[in-house]
């Protein structure tokens, strides 16, 4: 029995518009896209967090620093420990920002599965099956494929 890819396509792309249909199937989407990502998310806030409360801990002893030149003058080994605490703070600083794209990456990857998950089941529910195959071939990668056997 010989099935042709056309036929198959029109098999799954009739399937996956029937299964994204529903607002129920497009919430287990996003939760499974949220499940997936968690732990990344979690790892990125935690990181976060260790770094701001380093930062503050870096901020504190600079501001000992500045106090202790305030009150003796000018000591090159005050001078020099400052600068390389003030050097620290902005490495952090660029480490937390890093962290926060980190952040807004997982965000908006979700928002494009979203937003490709939709535009997938519009495009079924209209008479663009060719559209629909290049969509089908974005979300399951390169080994899909739009061309035909």
């Amino acid at each position: 029995m010989h099935i042709s890819r056309e036929e198959t396509d029109d098999r799954l792309l009739s399937v996956l518009g029937d299964e994204l249909g529903s607002d129920d199937s497009q919430a287990d989407i996003d939760a499974a896209v949220r499940r997936h990502f968690a732990g990344e998310c979690a790892n990125a806030q935690e990181s976060a967090k260790q770094v701001r409360e380093k930062i503050a801990e870096i901020t504190t002893e600079i501001t000992n620093l500045t106090a202790v030149l305030a009150r003796i003058g000018v000591s090159v080994a005050i001078m020099e420990s400052l600068s390389q605490k003030e050097k620290e703070r902005e490495a952090l600083q660029r480490t937390l920002v890093q962290t926060q794209v980190s952040a807004d990456q997982f965000t908006d990857i979700a928002r494009r599965v979203r937003e490709k998950t939709i535009e997938l089941r519009e495009t079924l529910s209209g008479d663009a099956t060719a559209e629909a195959r290049t969509i089908i071939a974005t979300l399951m990668g390169p080994a899909y494929g739009t061309d035909r056997d």
